[in-house]
């Protein structure tokens, strides 16, 4: 059973999926994905 730590929302797994196929670097992902969960709060 997934607990709040590993568990990932439908739509943070998309933008996940949808940047490596961006080839997007880890840098832009980690800043795209705070802004998102900020943007989000």
């Amino acid at each position: 059973m997934a607990n709040a730590k590993t568990a990932v929302s439908p739509l943070r797994r998309r933008m996940i999926n949808d940047m490596t196929l961006l080839n997007l670097s880890p840098a832009t992902r980690r800043s795209y994905l705070h802004a998102a969960a900020t943007l989000s709060r």
